[in-house]
């Protein structure tokens, strides 16, 4: 039996990295049929159920609750109804992901992201192989034919989880002192960002190094100033947006944001249509999910043609058109909870992951993805379970 675990963590490892990459949309219940997996298995052989975080479990429960509650404010409820059925699982993950978070023995926590470190690797040197030999692997899990062209874009959900999990995992490898793995880590996720066609995770990477290193940690006023600025980010978005729409024409030129990049142009239309049209609802907004069934968004269809959109593309106005005021409140409050949180953490190491993790999800949220996109939530909550881990891993280290 014992001989057996290295084959068994081994072959988690591939699937895991080959989930993430080829079929990326199952990670919206991946992370909570490993966490489901795991506490069943605690519960058996310690014969005691495990620790509920019921604070952290009630926020899940708030959030699902405001876009059950938008019903009554909703653009088109049968919709609402619908998306909150949907989504309604995926609030059960997260609870099932903290609750995993909380009660992951200290004991399996270190080998588990030496697991995910390699799973991270061979997922970042499968997207660079895949891109380089026009997607093998991809056509033959659909059995496509060879002369199919598969856009580069497939594989940008599976760089966004890669980039999200990194910083706990860099984390846990400079703290246990296993420079070799932290540098393929590092140098696999650096070659992958010279392949990706997704500049929504080149950015994120970019921002939580800059987060990890960077940030002044000791300092009681920047963690305040963030959260400050994040708020007035969030609560101004749809005033910003038209501003910033104002100068399309120059952003759209620029390098990596402009052109077929980072599609600049495209992006600020978006937000400058829906913006607008959130302010007609400033109060309560349309509903969740509304932007699927809006079909009157005045858009000047100068950088993109048509006036429909599932989602913003930017979670600060996804929040205001689908909750107004009173989601921009709600959810400024909830991030500055979380950073003063990450604040109030003791040791400086699980601070860093915690925090790059924080502003690279926060960076793929206000570019690329829609806030109720199924794997990208699984994403998030998977992610969460790592910030927990390297939270409990380091509670009795001392400060470096």
């Amino acid at each position: 039996m014992q001989a057996a675990k290295p084959f068994l963590l081994i072959l988690f490892g591939v699937l895991l990295s080959l989930i993430i990459i080829e079929m990326p949309r199952a990670m919206a219940f991946i992370p909570g049929f490993i966490a489901l997996a795991v506490l069943a298995l605690y519960s058996i052989k310690d014969k005691n159920p495990p620790d509920i975080p019921t604070r952290s479990i009630a926020i899940i429960g708030a959030v699902f609750a405001l876009a059950g509650l938008s019903y009554f404010w909703s653009y088109d409820t049968a919709n609402t109804v619908q998306r909150s059925f949907k989504i309604a699982p995926l609030f059960i993950v997260g609870a099932l992901c903290v609750t995993w978070g909380q009660n992951f023995k200290t004991a399996h926590i270190r080998p588990y992201f030496t697991l995910l470190s390699a799973a991270l690797i061979a997922g970042a040197l499968l997207v660079v192989a895949e891109l380089h030999f026009l997607s093998p692997l991809y056509k033959i899990i659909r059995g496509l034919a060879e002369s199919y062209h598969a856009h580069d874009a497939v594989y940008n959900r599976g760089t966004s989880i890669i980039i999200i999990s990194s910083f706990c995992t860099l984390s846990y490898l400079h703290s246990a002192k296993k420079p070799l793995y932290a540098l393929l880590l590092m140098a696999s996720i650096f070659t992958l960002m010279t392949y990706t066609d997704s500049q929504s995770a080149q950015l994120a990477f970019v921002a939580g190094l800059i987060f990890f290193f960077a940030f002044p940690y000791r300092f009681k006023a920047a963690w305040y100033g963030l959260i400050g600025l994040i708020t007035l980010g969030l609560c101004g978005a749809p005033f910003i947006a038209p501003w910033l729409y104002s100068h399309a024409d120059y952003i759209n030129t620029l390098p990596f944001l402009g052109g077929n990049m980072g599609y600049a142009g495209p992006r600020l239309e978006i937000w400058d249509y829906v913006s607008r049209y959130a302010l007609q609802s400033p109060i309560l907004g349309y509903g969740v999910d509304s932007t699927r069934v809006i079909t009157d968004f005045d858009s000047a269809q100068t950088y993109i043609a048509g006036n429909t959109i599932l989602h913003p593309h930017n979670f600060a106005l996804q929040i205001w058109i689908e909750f107004g005021a009173l989601g921009a409140l709600c959810g400024s409050i909830l991030i500055g909870w979380i950073i003063y949180s990450i604040k109030n953490v003791e040791n400086i190491t699980a601070q860093r992951a915690c925090l790059a993790s924080l502003i690279a999800a926060l960076s793929i949220f206000t570019t690329g993805y829609g806030m109720w996109q199924s794997w990208w939530l699984g994403a998030i909550f998977f992610t969460l379970a790592h910030c927990l881990f390297i939270c409990r891993l380091h509670k009795e280290t001392p400060q470096t």
